[in-house]
């Protein structure tokens, strides 16, 4: 089932108009200037600190404050930077005030904000506030409890969240941070129906990778109603990719009208961007009313590239998983000498195709019928498959593996050699043409 949707430039373009159309109301009254994002999530205003990681945990406020906020920070762990948010509705956008003074762990702090005013329905402008509470000393390596109150908006508190990045001494991690105010109700028109995808770029690695996602969400009701839960959904996609579905993880989960959630995602070796955006949307049918959520914050925490993992550390390579990634030889990225790993042809990013591995040149027909075959199948674009040696009967892989993609119709699409017996260089995140080395199993080096 497909669904229509907006250009994203043109989603981004039409929820700026609307927030513009405000711009008359609060020209009255001295609210500041635009923040980090309105209709849309953007970079914070604020450096982010380098660090190893990201921890989120929040509060919902909705039905009473102050609340407490409970998160852990590994032992030995450096306190690099601690962001605070939190979200609300106010009755009209004239209420909103340009900075807020709430009460955090026995402080006095003025957040200010960072999104909003903008109209989400009658009686109900969202606003977004933040503050960078580091320098309060509020939290530390181990357990921590901070209490959180006097939010003052007009009509709803939503709840408050405590972004806090860490770096435990290992090497820094790729951390990137949106942050503003983003509606999303499927039964609203555009650009109040959806929220604006947010894409973070980075490097490729020689190694494939996990990314951690977090978000802080306003408004999804759900300690308080009797009927199931209103659906919601994140969807994560890598390198433009199929989506990463994350389907009603939001529902009052820290307390009525707040939501923190972190999810894993794995990231390919030659990955350079990921994607995420929250729906009001239920995919799984239940006929059930989706929820309308303001999107407050994201953030991403992706581990450095490693340096590349020799396949031939422990012994003679027996296993190799490989993705096909539909890349001509222009993709190739290895050490093994000119003539040792030679590509020829180029898929052009088709998919699904078949695929041989096979330890003799199965193009030559007279090695046909002695060929050993390490794998035969069809595999999707950025799919995965193993070359086996166990599967030709033997313990490792031949001196020269040969590797064949062939379209729907049986058109050879490219033919790879390269060199797996270890006398040439192969490491994890070697890339031949069409195929990225993920994961290598040997066979124990004979004594």
């Amino acid at each position: 089932m497909t669904s229509r949707r907006l250009d994203p430039t043109l989603r981004i373009i039409r929820k700026l108009i609307v927030s513009a159309a405000l711009a008359g109301v609060l020209a009255a009254a001295p609210l500041g200037a635009l923040a980090d994002g309105t209709e849309t999530l953007g970079p914070p205003s604020v450096p982010i600190a380098a660090g190893t990681d990201v921890i989120v945990a929040g509060v919902g406020l909705a039905t009473g404050q102050p609340g407490t906020i409970n998160l852990n920070v590994p032992a030995g762990a450096t306190v690099k930077q601690v962001l605070l948010y939190f979200s609300g509705f106010f009755k009209q956008a004239s209420d909103s005030p340009a900075a807020m003074t709430v009460q955090v762990g026995g402080n006095n702090v003025q957040a200010a904000r960072i999104g909003g005013p903008t109209f989400f329905f009658t009686g109900n402008y969202p606003a977004t506030y933040r503050a960078d509470i580091t320098g309060l000393g509020l939290i530390s390596p181990g357990a921590n409890s901070v209490q959180v109150g006097g939010l003052a908006f007009t009509s709803v508190n939503h709840g408050a969240g405590l972004l806090v990045i860490f770096d435990d001494g290992s090497p820094a991690a790729n951390i990137q941070v949106r942050d503003g105010t983003d509606t999303a109700f499927i039964n609203f028109p555009d650009p109040r129906k959806e929220t604006v995808a947010q894409t973070y770029n980075f490097a490729a690695a020689t190694a494939p990778r996990t990314a951690a996602i977090s978000i802080f969400t306003g408004s999804i009701k759900g300690q308080d109603l009797v009927s199931p839960l209103r659906p919601t959904t994140v969807e994560v996609t890598v390198n433009g990719g199929g989506p990463t579905i994350f389907f009603n993880q939001l529902g009052s989960n820290d307390g009525e009208e707040w939501d923190t959630l972190t999810v894993d995602v794995d990231v390919p070796a030659a990955a350079t961007s990921l994607t995420v955006q929250v729906f009001s949307k239920d995919v799984t049918a239940s006929g059930e009313l989706p929820a309308s959520l303001v999107w407050v914050a994201s953030a991403m925490s992706l581990p450095p590239p490693q340096p590349p993992k020799c396949c031939c550390e422990e012994g003679k390579p027996q296993v190799l998983t490989m993705q096909y990634t539909g890349q001509g030889p222009d993709a190739s990225n290895h050490a093994q000498a000119a003539g040792k790993a030679i590509v020829a042809g180029d898929p052009k990013l088709a998919g699904p195709v078949r695929i041989v591995a096979a330890g003799n040149d199965i193009s030559n027909p007279k090695k046909l019928k002695k060929a050993k075959i390490f794998f035969d199948g069809q595999v999707a674009l950025n799919g995965t498959f193993d070359i086996d040696a166990t599967k030709a009967g033997m313990d490792k892989l031949k001196a020269n593996t040969y590797v064949f993609v062939y379209g729907t119709t049986g058109e050879l699409l490219q033919s790879i050699k390269f060199h797996t017996s270890c006398s040439q260089p192969l490491n994890i995140g070697d890339q031949f043409g069409s195929l990225l080395l993920q994961v290598c199993q040997t066979v124990a080096k004979k004594k």
